[in-house]
Formats: structure tokens, sequence, C-alpha cells
């Protein structure tokens, strides 16, 4: 407005004030809705929180580089030992046929049974490939309990809006319940049932977004980011592929494990882990056969001879010498005990495998029946239950709007389609986390996808 005023008009400059105070607070009332958000990490979806757990945790970090410092000591573990250098100063000379000596320098080198450095470099390097496949198991749960926490918070939120809706109805049914107890065609009994289950529900409500709460406070520790917020309305954890390997022969008689339990045990890093670990031993233990072989010594010598003229042949000629020497492993009980340890070593390592083969297998056939159960529960649930419950609540309206039936019926109608509803999202839940946790025991996680 004030545009069309001119400038020396007393209007105009008011105007123009107002305007710039209403601008001025325009944009602080934006700050402030922005500088909030400006700090804050949001998560889109369950492979988002998983890619962010990955990237932040910290213990993730750590175990990478252990392995890497261990793979850096193996290079100085297949190399010579230091040699060593000497040198000696006479401060009184010591006279000898070619003339006095002053001074000496020396050097010696220490030379390791041949193949007993590589030994050692190799079992460096499969312990570090030990932590390596500890990494990746490690990477593994955590993507495992990031996509548990997602189902958490994703159960809580959809039970919280199956009660809400619930309530929506109830609300209807109590003005319907509160006319007609009004007007004397209906007892006060199912206007108190209504309001008791409202209140039931606010409770139920409270709790499940106190599981919410907890569900995001598992992830932004999961993540490494305390400022970690969900979205209002959280998408499930949608399961992964499956690929099944190509059918191997087996034996007449035997018993064939399931296309799951050959996934599990050609992928778990667990498995690689302690067959790399495995291997570490082996090689320890070819350390232990060496190290009980005999180690040799190389060195030479150079001594420093004055001339002296009083001496026949004091002409000072310097003197060399070579030096060549080997230790003697004599006692039985020092070359034994190494190797003993070693051996018993390796069989712990083997029995370890065969504890962790029959655990894997076990916890795929369980996690597999748990799916098939699951989802047969969840198919009677949607193709039968909550169809039936969604027909009687619908006969029950009609027939109550017809005044042939009570309101308590209609009530018990509409509660019975809440619980299966409630069945159909915790069954739903359930088996999400059953899936998560079998992917897991094949080895499997969303960074797969």
């Amino acid at each position: 407005m004030s545009r069309f005023l001119p400038a020396a008009c007393p209007l105009a400059r008011p105007a123009a004030r107002v305007a710039r105070t209403f601008l001025l607070i325009t944009l602080f009332a934006c700050a402030l809705r922005v500088l909030p958000a400006m700090g804050q990490t949001p998560v889109a979806d369950s492979r988002h929180a998983v890619d962010l757990v990955i990237d932040r945790h910290p213990d993730l970090a750590a175990a990478g580089f252990s392995a890497d410092a261990l793979r850096a000591h193996a290079e100085s573990l297949g190399a010579l030992p230091d040699p060593k250098l000497d040198l000696n100063w006479f401060p009184y000379r010591v006279f000898t046929a070619r003339g006095s000596q002053r001074s000496r320098l020396a050097a010696e080198q220490t030379i390791p049974w041949p193949g007993l450095r590589a030994a050692r470099s190799r079992a460096a390097l499969s312990s570090a490939e030990h932590l390596d496949q500890n990494a990746v198991r490690l990477a593994l749960d955590l993507s495992r309990d990031a996509q548990l926490a997602w189902n958490r918070a994703w159960r809580a939120g959809a039970l919280t809006r199956n009660a809400r809706q619930f309530q929506k109805s109830l609300v209807r049914f109590e003005a319907s319940a509160t006319n007609r107890y009004e007007t004397g065609e209906e007892a006060m009994a199912p206007l108190i049932s209504i309001q008791l289950e409202h209140a039931s529900l606010d409770l139920a409500v409270e709790k499940f977004s106190e599981d919410f709460l907890l569900a995001r406070r598992d992830l932004a520790r999961l993540a490494d980011s305390p400022d970690l917020t969900l979205p209002d309305s959280l998408p499930p954890v949608h399961p992964l592929p499956e690929p099944l390997l190509p059918a191997e022969p087996v034996a007449p008689g035997a018993h064939q494990p399931s296309e799951r339990v050959r996934l599990a045990l050609s992928t778990r890093p667990e498995l690689h882990a302690l067959q790399a670990l495995r291997q570490s031993r082996l090689e320890e233990l070819e350390v232990a056969r060496l190290s009980a072989r005999p180690d040799f010594l190389v060195g030479v010598s150079l001594v420093d001879t004055a001339e002296e003229a009083f001496l026949p042949n004091g002409d000072g000629r310097d003197a060399v010498g070579l030096r060549l020497g080997i230790t003697i492993p004599l006692w039985g009980a020092a070359r034994r005990a190494p190797k003993e340890r070693a051996r018993l070593n390796v069989s712990e390592v083997e029995a370890q495998i065969r504890a962790r083969q029959t655990a894997i297998r076990t916890e795929v056939e369980e996690l597999s029946s748990r799916i098939d159960v699951q989802q047969e529960q969840l198919r009677q649930l949607r193709d039968i239950l909550l169809p039936r419950a969604e027909i009687a609540r619908s006969t029950a309206l009609t027939a109550y709007r017809a005044g042939q039936t009570s309101l308590l019926q209609v009530l018990d109608a509409e509660r019975t389609l809440y619980t299966l509803s409630t069945q159909d999202i915790e069954t739903e839940a359930r088996l999400a986390e059953t899936r998560i946790q079998l992917d897991r025991a094949i080895g499997r996680s969303a960074l797969s996808r």
C-alpha cells in the first residue's frame, strides 16, 4: 500500500516500517523452525538405518584397524632379525706380530632355520584374516540389531495407529450411547464400557509410545547419533531375496541339509573366522616345529692394526676374521612343550568348528520352521479371520441401526476386529523379526540388497 503514497506523505513511513517488521518476524520464525532441524539426522527406511549404523559405529572401525595392524606386523615377522654391530676401542694397545691393535669392528647376523620366518608371517596373516571375519560378523550383528530396532519402532507405530482407529469408533459409539441413554433407549452399561475401553486404549498408546522411544534410542546408540530422528509413519522391514545354492550329490542314506543350511555353512563369517584361526594355529604348530631346529650365526670382524717398526713383521696390516655359529637345541622339554601346546590349540579350534556347524544347522532349521508357522498364522488372519470379523461388525451395525441388537454386541464385534487387527500387526512384526534372525543365521544382511 505504501508504494501508492508519496514519499513525503506521513502515512508512507509507518506503512514501510510495519512491512519491514512483518518481514523480519517472518524470517525469524522460519529460522526458529529450521535451526533445530539442522542438527538432526533423519532416517527414511530400514536400509538407510543399516547404512548409517555401518558407517558410524566405532567398534566396527576399531575392528578393521586391528586387522590392518596385525597385517602390517606380519611383514616384520618375515624379515631377518636385526644385525648386530660391535665396535671395540683399546685404550692400551694390544701388540701382535703384525703391529698393535687399536680398535675392532664386528658385524653379526642371526639366520633362523629356513622356513621359520615365512611360517611366522603366514600365522600372523591368518590371524589378521580371523580379525577381518570377526569384523564381518560384527557388521552382520549391527545390521541385524538395526533392523530389529526398526521393526520394533514400526510395530509401535502400527499398533498406535490401530488403537487410534479403534478410539475413533469408540467416540462414535459413545455419542450414540449417550443419545440413547438420554432418551431412555439404552442403559448406562454400554456407556460405561465404552469409557473404560477408551481409557484402556490411552494406556496402551502410552505403552506403544514408550516402545517407539526405546527403539529410537537403540537406533541412535547403534548409529552413534544422539540426534537421530524417525519419520512419523515407518515403512516395514522388507525381506531379502533368498538365493539358493545348486543341488549337490548326496550319498545314499545320508541326511541332506536344506538349501538354507548349506548357504549358511558356506557364508557364515563365524565359520570363516574359525577356519582362519585354525590355519593360524597350524602355522603356529609349524613355527613350533621349526623353532626346535638350530639357528645360524654369521659374522665378520675387522681389526685396525698400527705399524710398529721395532717388530720384525710389524707392517700394520689390518686383520679380517669370519665367524660362524649355530645354536644347539639341547633340552628335549623345551622342544616338545611348544609343539604339544600348538597341537592342542589346533584340536581346540577344530572342536569349536564342529560345535559351530551344529549350532548353525539347528538355528537355521528352527528359524525356518518358525517362519512357516508364522506365515500360516498371518495367512489365516488375513484370509479368514479378519474378513469374517469385518463381516460380523457390518452385520452388527446393520442390526443395531434396525433396532435388532444392543450396542454392547456392536461394541463386542468392533473389539473383536480390533483384537484381530492387533494380532495381525503382532504376527507381522514377529514374522519380520524371525526373517531378520534367519538372514543373520544364513549370513546375509540388508547390505546385500
